[in-house]
């Protein structure tokens, strides 16, 4: 088959070679040959051809937005397709990725976009009425997120949860509809100081979340969804009296509104990453810096700076260098960026790095917008704790999951397992790297886990041990061991205890009693209970030491790998 086959061509095949085009690098090819203006005239007749086949109108839909999202077609041109030239027709699957879509680029259509799907919540199929109600949810959700006063607060989380409780009743196993209207629950009873059901609500998103392990967005459970999770549980860890400024209730908001994003950001480069244009996605990202979501939602973009502006309101040069991508963002007529300019900026703001460093990372600044710049401040700075034990826990649950690993198996292959998903989150691992000193002084020893950022600069240890009792002295050798290996003194390191037999319960309670109490080679100043995960069987704890009068911290976490564990724990 000709890879420069025309559209006019393209209407002659027969329905088995049009489908062998999209399942090939046939396509491919002839995207990658084809000038924005081709491409997208050539995908808009297959899309609105009413004599085509549904099934390969539906593959030319998906491949449309994807090159929408890899900005080989304009979002104006895409939008001109999905609202103005879009005849409804009578398949269910092409309407239902139509609302999808247009989902996705509310921010840049609202008032069009709303109508559109409320228009769907009057159509004959129960399908698409529930999928435009659970859409018109998550718009209303996101708006409640990003209100700018109690007034619009309150109005857009009623119109949300009615939303949701509507998409739910049209059909059966809406299991996302669900999930969100016990988010709104959950924000809605801390706004107006109601605690009772907070924590039953928590529960119940808990067991959607490790149950069945995805939602509306098709995704496994990962480091995003429970981020989110964990963000909306320290609503309920929050004193009752504590101050509940508005100001302060939206700060936290936005926090959440950007976990969201992040979680449809996922979404998207997964889709991409198993599309028909995958190959061309990852040659891609290898050569510019690709967040699809952001580059649709400005204010989605804002929001990541100015969280990022808070974290960092008492680091001059970072909060300068912030500020800087934040105008970039705001000014739509700026050139592109100065390069010398940002190049100066970003080596006074991460000195410690080479300029190979920076010079490898600059090279993926093609446009020199704010999606871009970010990006890059991102790849170079060190990652959170927060997102480092979003990203960790994840990895754990997933361990959890495969039955394999239960009972007394191997720690050198959990290690393993939990080092290639640690390695999937773009974590750069050193597995039983010889270092330091071995715990007698007379011989190098080996430390289980060594994490290095994206710029392969260590900022973690994870030594990881089975157990099936407390062991006191197993224990004791663990941690000493943990802290002689980190001659640099990071800002945290982690304990993980694979929990093989027994009482897991009982053997927590004694452990936390037990190093709370135990003298260590850095004084403990304080202990913390981390409950934002609310999994009953991973627990965490946070031990605080201090190091050359500074404050470091050791995270405790304990998977239950016990082989009588139940399966749907």
């Amino acid at each position: 088959m000709n890879n420069n086959i025309t559209h006019i061509e393209f209407n002659s095949l027969s329905l088995a070679k049009k489908i062998q085009f999209f399942d090939s690098d046939i396509a491919v090819n002839a995207i990658q040959s084809m000038s924005e203006i081709e491409l997208n005239k050539y995908l808009k007749n297959i899309i609105l051809d009413k004599s085509e086949n549904s099934f390969v109108k539906i593959k030319a839909q998906r491949v449309y937005i994807d090159c929408v999202f890899l900005d080989k077609i304009k979002k104006r041109q895409a939008l001109s397709v999905l609202i103005d030239e879009w005849e409804i027709s009578n398949n269910i699957f092409i309407e239902k990725q139509r609302i999808q879509d247009l989902y996705l680029f509310y921010y840049e259509e609202k008032e069009n976009i709303e109508q559109i799907l409320k228009k769907y919540t009057e159509n004959d199929e129960m399908e698409l009425v529930s999928e435009a109600y659970v859409n018109l949810g998550l718009i209303y959700m996101q708006e409640c997120f990003s209100s700018d006063n109690e007034e619009d607060f309150k109005k857009n989380i009623g119109y949300s949860k009615d939303y949701f409780v509507r998409g739910k009743n049209s059909i059966e196993n809406r299991i996302d509809a669900e999930y969100y209207f016990l988010t709104l629950n959950i924000i809605e009873d801390y706004s107006n100081k109601n605690n009772g059901k907070i924590k039953s609500n928590l529960d119940k998103m808990a067991e959607i979340l490790f149950t069945y392990n995805k939602h509306s967005f098709g995704l496994e459970i990962n480091s995003f969804d429970l981020g989110f999770y964990r963000i909306l549980s320290s609503f309920f860890h929050i004193e009752n009296d504590a101050p509940s400024k508005w100001l302060d209730f939206r700060s936290k908001l936005k926090t959440l509104s950007l976990k969201y994003s992040e979680i449809l950001n996922s979404k998207i480069k997964g889709r991409l990453k198993n599309s028909l244009l995958s190959s061309f996605f990852i040659s891609l990202v290898k050569e510019k810096f690709i967040e699809p979501y952001f580059a649709l939602n400005f204010v989605a973009e804002m929001d990541r700076i100015d969280i990022l502006l808070k974290e960092y309101e008492n680091d001059n040069e970072v909060h300068d260098l912030l500020l800087h991508i934040k105008r970039t963002a705001n000014n739509e007529n700026k050139k592109k960026e100065d390069t010398k300019e940002l190049k100066v900026a970003l080596i006074r703001t991460f000195p410690l790095l080479s300029l190979d460093t920076i010079d490898r990372q600059f090279k993926n600044i093609k446009d020199g917008n704010s999606v871009e710049l970010l990006s890059l401040f991102n790849n170079l700075n060190t990652p959170s704790i927060d997102n480092f034990l979003d990203d960790l826990v994840s990895a754990c649950l997933r361990l959890q999951k495969n039955r394999n690993y239960h009972g007394k198996y191997s720690e050198n292959d959990k290690n393993t397992y939990l080092i290639d998903m640690l390695e999937s989150a773009k974590y750069i691992i050193k597995d039983q790297t010889r270092a330091s000193i071995s715990q007698t002084g007379k011989d190098a020893g080996e430390l289980d886990i060594l994490v290095m950022d994206s710029q392969n600069r260590p900022f973690t240890i994870i030594e990881a041990l089975n157990l099936d009792a407390k062991t006191e002295k197993i224990i004791n050798n663990h941690i000493n061991k943990t802290f002689i290996y980190d001659t640099a003194g990071y800002n945290f390191n982690v304990i993980l205890i694979y929990y093989q037999e027994g009482n897991f319960i009982s053997f927590w309670e004694k452990y936390v009693i037990f190093i709370s109490k135990t003298m260590y080679r850095y004084p403990t100043t304080g202990t913390e209970n981390i409950n934002s995960y609310n999994y009953t069987d991973i627990k965490i704890f946070r031990t605080i030491h201090i190091r050359q009068k500074q404050e470091i911290s050791m995270y405790h976490i304990a998977i239950n790998l016990n082989e009588i564990l139940p399966i749907n724990n």
